[in-house]
């Protein structure tokens, strides 16, 4: 599953083309996901200037200059292609959306998803704190709100095991099973350990 490095990376690549790009088509090939597509993503997202992307613990958020916000959630085999010039569909590709530069260049954003444990979604920014996927999120790792004192307030009288509290994303946003692991192997911390035992 792709955790928060990967989606970072995904992030930091979509941003080289992405800033005051215009949408100028979508095209759905399944709406059946984890959780339904939008009947109107289409006719919502067209015309829209996507903005720099962002990442919020495992989702990819794309701001556009009308106060909306196009959600990508990657889910367990999702993947995204950058394509410029002709693009044959491949088996899986779900969603493509067409864009077009600032400097006139045209690349197609194509969303592809073999599992469909994946989303995609549009909404106002004023929705965001409400939104179903991301209102439980807890602090970034990366973050300053990411303290010892935090971490101390949510281990509190907690007997959970170690890794399943670094994989919690109401606690901590992005870590998934991948580099929990990690994170415990260069700490040399049993993953079974308790943390009230920490």
């Amino acid at each position: 599953m792709p955790e928060l490095p990967e989606v970072e990376t995904v992030c930091l690549a979509l941003s080289k083309i992405l800033n005051n790009s215009r949408v100028n088509n979508v095209e759905i090939f399944r709406r059946d996901l984890r959780w339904n597509l939008k009947e109107n993503l289409e006719t919502s997202l067209k015309e829209k200037i996507l903005k720099k992307p962002y990442r919020r613990g495992k989702y990819i958020l794309i701001p556009t200059s009308k106060e909306h916000l196009l959600l990508i959630h990657l889910g367990m085999s999702g993947t995204i292609k950058i394509i410029s010039g002709k693009y044959n569909l491949s088996k899986h590709d779900h969603v493509k959306i067409n864009i077009e530069t600032k400097e006139n260049k045209y690349f197609s954003i194509v969303y592809n998803d073999p599992r469909r444990f994946g989303y995609v979604d549009f909404f106002h920014k004023d929705k965001i704190k409400n939104h179903f996927l991301l209102k439980n999120l807890g602090v970034e790792p990366l973050e300053n709100d990411f303290t010892i004192h935090y971490l101390q307030k949510k281990i509190y009288n907690k007997s959970k095991c170690v890794k399943n509290f670094l994989m919690d994303q109401s606690i901590i946003a992005g870590i998934g099973n991948i580099y929990a692991n990690e994170i415990l192997h260069r700490a040399n911390i049993n993953p079974l350990r308790t943390v009230d035992k920490l």
